[in-house]
């Protein structure tokens, strides 16, 4: 425990124990408690029940991260950060000004070897970047609103917002916790968990005309996980395809092109998707948030695969 945050409850118990154990021998001699000082710092309160998505954890454990994931979009999500005055008595009322630093990022990326970039600034607004600890309590927010996020984010890359406390009105600032990374994960709205049925039909040479060679069961759950905007990535099938595939969405006319996964290796998917089969095209339905997937691929050896597949959101 850091002897800045014990609580000055405890103090006079602790300094009787410690009075008697300098009788034995005197290891502290100039141990003073009174100089313990309040901080400003940024971490998870002990509530956040404010109805705004607050930090619940702490991130990834390296550094003082908070992992926020969302679903991209064209409206403005909120969040907010708490700002917490450290001490065991409430605060008189202290303003702390904070600001959006690039070198925490920069060496966060240093210390962990990860190459995040920062969120562009079209992407968040902060409107003020100045908040009020009131007197009597411990904790003020930070309001940040998510904007755009549907456009101007590349789902390839990984993104964060790096947040530092500048000024505390005198009060000392955490050297530990006076600045935070908040690590984003931007989802789709089609990215999530669906139990899949459906049939994968194996012919014996690169057409239909061929003749059936034999066919598997699809079934079980799979995960799908945002790749960009519009896109989904997965499991191709059943396991036994070998495959993963992406999943595009048109939002205006709800049609799905299946196209290679850009992420996996060369092996690990088709290098193109026949769209359609003889049950219909691809589609997805947002009323019941189900995929219909009927399309084709052909083997490294030539040989031609159908998947016609159901997923339904769980």
């Amino acid at each position: 425990m850091k002897i800045k945050h014990i609580n000055k409850r405890f103090i006079p118990a602790l300094a009787i124990v410690m009075g008697l154990s300098s009788c034995l021998k005197d290891k502290n001699p100039d141990l003073d408690f009174s100089k313990l000082k309040p901080v400003v710092e940024i971490s998870v309160p002990i509530t956040t029940d404010t109805g705004v998505p607050s930090p619940d954890n702490s991130g990834d454990g390296a550094a003082n991260t908070f992992s926020y994931a969302f679903v991209a979009g064209p409206d403005p999500i909120a969040y907010q950060i708490p700002v917490n005055y450290a001490y065991s008595k409430p605060s008189p009322g202290v303003n702390v000004t904070l600001a959006v630093d690039p070198t925490v990022l920069a060496k966060y990326n240093d210390i962990e070897g990860t190459d995040l970039e920062i969120l562009p600034s079209a992407n968040y607004s902060i409107p003020n970047l100045k908040v009020n600890i009131a007197s009597g309590s411990q904790v003020a927010y930070l309001p940040i609103n998510f904007v755009k996020t549907n456009s101007g984010l590349d789902g390839n890359k990984s993104y964060a917002l790096p947040i530092r406390i500048t000024d505390a009105s005198g009060t000392e600032i955490s050297g530990n916790y006076g600045s935070v990374i908040i690590l984003l994960t931007i989802k789709n709205q089609y990215d999530a968990t669906y139990a899949t049925s459906g049939t994968r039909t194996r012919f014996n040479g690169g057409t239909v005309g061929s003749g059936v060679l034999d066919s598997f069961s699809i079934s079980g759950n799979v995960a799908l996980k945002t790749l960009n905007g519009t896109t989904v990535i997965g499991q191709a099938g059943d396991s036994g395809s070998g495959y993963t595939w992406a999943l595009q969405v048109d939002a205006a006319t709800n049609k799905v092109t299946v196209l290679p996964n850009p992420r996996a290796s060369a092996s690990g998917t088709p290098t193109a998707f026949i769209q359609g089969t003889t049950a219909g095209s691809s589609t997805y339905d947002p009323a019941t948030k189900t995929f219909e997937i009927h399309c084709g691929y052909l083997t490294a050896a030539g040989g031609l695969r159908q998947i016609d597949e159901k997923l339904v959101r769980n």
